[in-house]
């Protein structure tokens, strides 16, 4: 089909442990690529490494914020009153999605005035994207202090698996370094290919300015999605899996501008950029061996998540292709029963754990 072969992951690994070989062999026939499997991953995957989910999320972004640039800090925060949000009092998916949404209102009364900040949104979404991107790098745990089943997760996949992840954190990226493989963004032999359908915090939309020889270059590079379908190229830096380089960013100055899609109806419009990704979605049945969904909630306004799992379940995914959901939140499986119709999905009601781990892995 259309979609290239090229793409970005990492190469070097920062655990400081001897790399696996990998065999790189020719391009899999379609009986290996039968014998895959397709993972979903929500925020219930990560919480368990400590990365915040939104109650908590909002309220330490918010934080730094305001630590950084007091005075735009305020004007979001008088916006998010008008919505009736407390970002600093447990706000959760409803309050975010109403005050993103509140924030898309803003930037369309300053474009009818000629206001805009940027063709990529105005200031205070921006820089709020950055403060959520910022706090995620900061809570996410180093190499060596990742809990053992993420490790373990990401040993256990294969070049026939596909990764889609709905998380804009680098805990997966983190772990499969960990366990001596490699990743990609977009199809490499070999690779582990991750599908990051909300984008990541450490991708950029466009080429990024040089900011001055006094500034710190991230050495973004092409994921290749330009390449057959889209107009403009997403960049991704390897250096933003560091907290280290987090710390020492800067909003509204650096190159970081986080690539990552936010709740909210001005969605609608920002996923368009990463619509290469969405179409991908139509190959995911060449993988039979099974469907796992882990940690993954659809809001009821969520309509374009919703939409996909309609279409995956119901027109894309072979009836005999089990479909297994793990999540603690009874209300997620009679969610994806409902998106499913008539065909089969196996609730199970746990966390990810290192208890549940092969029941995630589907063995």
């Amino acid at each position: 089909h259309r979609i290239r072969n090229a793409g970005v992951g990492c190469s070097s690994h920062p655990c400081g442990t001897i790399l696996a070989s990998i065999h790189i062999c020719e391009r899999p026939k379609k009986m290996d690529i039968a014998d895959g499997r397709i993972f979903f991953l929500g925020a219930g995957f990560s919480v368990g490494a400590g990365i915040p989910l939104t109650d908590t999320l909002l309220p330490k972004a918010a934080e730094l914020f305001r630590k950084d640039s007091l005075g735009l800090y305020q004007r979001v925060c008088d916006y998010a009153t008008e919505v009736d949000v407390d970002l600093h009092t447990s706000p959760d998916a409803a309050d975010f999605a109403r005050l993103c949404t509140h924030l898309e209102f803003i930037e369309l009364r300053e474009y009818a005035g000629g206001e805009r900040w940027s063709i990529d949104g105005s200031r205070e979404k921006l820089a709020l994207k950055f403060y959520l991107s910022k706090a995620i790098a900061l809570h996410t745990p180093n190499e060596s202090k990742l809990p053992e089943h993420y490790v373990k997760f990401a040993q256990s996949l294969n070049p026939n698996d596909v990764v889609v992840t709905f998380n804009w954190d680098l805990l997966l990226e983190k772990a499969i370094e960990c366990a001596g493989l490699k990743y990609c963004y977009n199809y490499q032999q070999g690779k582990i290919h991750l599908l990051k359908l909300h984008g990541s915090i450490n991708w950029i939309n466009n080429a990024p300015r040089s900011m001055g020889n006094n500034r710190l270059s991230f050495n973004y590079q092409p994921l290749g999605y330009k390449e057959g379908l889209m107009e403009n190229e997403v960049y991704c830096s390897n250096k933003l899996t560091s907290k280290i380089i987090w710390q020492d960013a800067r909003a509204l100055v650096d190159e970081v501008k986080p690539k990552i899609i936010l709740p909210g109806y001005g969605k609608a419009f920002d996923i368009r950029e990463l619509s290469v990704l969405w179409y991908r979605i139509e190959f995911l049945n060449l993988r039979q061996r099974g469907v796992s969904i882990i940690g993954l909630n659809v809001s009821q306004d969520d309509f374009i998540v919703e939409s996909l799992f309609r279409y995956l379940l119901r027109s894309v995914i072979s009836d005999e292709t089990p479909v297994h959901v793990v999540n603690p939140d009874p209300d997620v499986g009679d969610r994806f029963k409902q998106m499913a119709g008539a065909r089969s999905v196996k609730f199970h009601n746990e966390k990810f754990t290192a208890e549940t781990l092969d029941l995630a892995l589907l063995t």
